[in-house]
């Protein structure tokens, strides 16, 4: 049973999580479809739902950090000198909720208005919040690789004809780090005559290859983050997490590589991201058997840009989140135009997710543009 404490902060996160997504997409996705279908006015809908989405996610690191408790630490290599990078980022995936917390990080680097997540296809239906993930341009997969093969060429050519810095998340290892997926791990290195790895997973070489080759076919391209996470005392396995409590600090400790000093073959790259797995592995091996009382490692340091008031200066965001929420949701209770535009726009936006995605909507207009 969940002590009182993590149990009520986890009712509140939850509750802000679902109702400011659920109440407020018929207005902000709904209303600004059409915006989509004209060249004139493109620009608008995609600068619309990238500034919507790095709103929400600050308002959602901002609950993690300071509703759900956990501190953020970031080592490593600063990101200052590179704001401009159109940057792969690669991390290990030791839980499901992995990318709910690099949000932090992410806003930390100023780079959260760009971010594009690499993401399981059977996420679009996850009710609400397939919804927005579709408008943020999100990268779904299938996890076949013919069909996503040819799905990953049209968005990246999609992803070279924006304007800004985007960043894109990609976990290698396909999976989250349990029993199970170890197991499979480990039978995987024993039959390709590889090392077994204690704390992340084996990494899959060749939707990397593939990232990484589309992601150079930009001229813009410039680097790969390599970001190493890990949770202390305990990693939120899954969303039960929210409910019994999130962990005190989340450690992130990034590198930066050029994409001109990445090799240029496939057996190149491919050797190049299992040398970085092995290096991950080592490292939260090293955390591990450290003092849990030390935030950081020997010899290194706390990221200049891991000051907390970056993260609660962000009192625009909260506000902003909390008044439309309160807003929506008293529409839907008080007017019935605004409970049945609400109850017609659900059903509308979750039938498209499983007939006819938002996203692959974009990615085909977009090319029929260009070829016009």
């Amino acid at each position: 049973m969940p002590s009182p404490l993590p149990l009520l902060r986890g009712f509140v996160f939850a509750l802000l999580a679902v109702t400011s997504v659920a109440f407020l997409s018929p207005y902000a996705i709904v209303l600004t479809l059409p915006l989509m279908f004209s060249t004139s006015s493109y620009g608008l809908y995609r600068w619309w739902h990238d500034n919507l989405a790095n709103s929400w996610f600050t308002f959602m690191a901002v609950l993690i950090e300071k509703v759900m408790g956990t501190r953020l630490v970031v080592t490593g290599d600063s990101l200052n000198q590179y704001k401009n990078d159109r940057a792969l980022v690669i991390s290990n995936h030791r839980t499901r909720l992995d990318w709910m917390f690099l949000w932090s990080f992410f806003l930390r680097e100023g780079r959260l208005q760009n971010l594009k997540i690499v993401m399981k296809s059977m996420l679009k239906k996850l009710l609400p919040f397939g919804w927005p993930m579709q408008s943020a341009a999100f990268i779904f997969l299938n996890r076949k690789w013919e069909e996503d093969k040819e799905y990953l060429q049209d968005y990246m050519e999609f992803l070279h004809q924006q304007d800004y810095p985007a960043q894109v998340l990609l976990f290698p290892e396909g999976t989250d780090k349990t029993a199970n997926t170890t197991k499979r791990s480990d039978a995987f290195a024993e039959k390709e005559g590889l090392a077994k790895l204690s704390n992340v997973l084996q990494p899959r070489v060749t939707g990397f290859s593939y990232f990484l080759q589309q992601m150079r076919n930009d001229p813009k391209f410039s680097a790969v983050y390599d970001v190493t996470i890990s949770y202390h005392p305990f990693p939120p396995q899954n969303e039960s997490s929210i409910f019994t409590g999130f962990p005190s600090e989340f450690r992130a400790h990034i590198e930066r590589f050029d994409q001109k000093d990445l090799p240029e073959t496939e057996e190149g790259v491919a050797e190049w991201l299992r040398t970085r797995w092995t290096l991950k592995d080592e490292r939260l091996g090293r955390e591990l058997s450290s003092s849990s009382s030390s935030p950081l490692l020997p010899q290194e340091r706390e990221s200049a840009n891991s000051d907390e008031t970056v993260v609660s200066g962000q009192l625009f965001h909260i506000l902003l989140w909390l008044f439309v929420t309160i807003l929506s949701l008293n529409l839907f209770i008080t007017s019935s135009v605004a409970f049945y535009f609400t109850l017609v726009s659900w059903v509308a936006l979750q039938s498209l997710t499983i007939y006819s995605p938002i996203d692959l909507w974009e990615i085909a207009l977009n090319f029929h543009e260009k070829e016009e």
